[in-house]
């Protein structure tokens, strides 16, 4: 009887453990974001604010007949500005009047995200692999004086190793003559960075539009 009873209690106790090593090592924890020592950037010009990481930088642009907004980006080399939507450089920008250029040409999904801010478009743009390397949120249901209807957020993620091809009818074309207006099926591969990518959504989970 006494053998029974130290055998059930040892076992308990390798339950128990077992129990406690399954939830503390082999279930994901999820934590607030911290943002400890992040700049906050805040515009009544430009009509919001946003928090940001202390080694990014920050270009406005407000001078210029095309251009009417913000860069925020990670530091890199041989940079051209403004940084847009076709610029293969990390960063979040805030474009309050929008772009007169066209638009991205490739892979994208309707996005599951959601931010403070209201927007009723909001897209993945999508590498081969499915990897999000650009988000875009557009058409708000409240925006500031400021901003018009073609005002868009844009975040974008450098793609290493990027290569563009270009499908017609299901076979690959010379990337040069591709012409998506015409049907052309424009595919992305190449590999971007998830802790950037997790920086990047958290910046836009303090994006406030002041004043909508």
């Amino acid at each position: 009887m006494k053998s029974f009873s130290i055998t059930f209690i040892l076992s308990l106790l390798v339950l128990v453990l077992g129990w406690f090593i399954f939830w503390n090592f082999r279930t994901p924890k999820s934590a607030l974001p911290d943002f400890s020592g992040w700049n906050t950037y805040v515009s009544e010009k430009f009509g919001f604010e946003i928090q940001y990481p202390p080694d990014w930088e920050v270009q406005e642009f407000d001078n210029s007949p095309y251009i009417y907004g913000v860069n925020f980006y990670k530091p890199s080399p041989n940079l051209i500005f403004p940084l847009t939507h076709h610029s293969d450089v990390t960063h979040v920008s805030v474009f309050p009047q929008g772009i007169p250029t066209e638009g991205v040409f490739g892979k994208f999904k309707e996005s599951a995200r959601q931010y403070p801010i209201q927007a009723k478009n909001k897209i993945d743009f999508l590498l081969e692999d499915q990897s999000v390397w650009g988000m875009m949120s557009a058409n708000f249901t409240q925006k500031p004086a400021s901003w018009d209807d073609f005002g868009f957020v844009w975040s974008g993620l450098k793609v290493e190793n990027l290569r563009v091809k270009c499908f017609r009818e299901g076979k690959e074309v010379d990337a040069a003559g591709c012409d998506p207006l015409m049907g052309d099926e424009v595919v992305r591969t190449g590999v971007v960075s998830e802790e950037d990518r997790e920086i990047e959504e958290q910046m836009l989970s303090t994006l406030r539009l002041i004043n909508p």
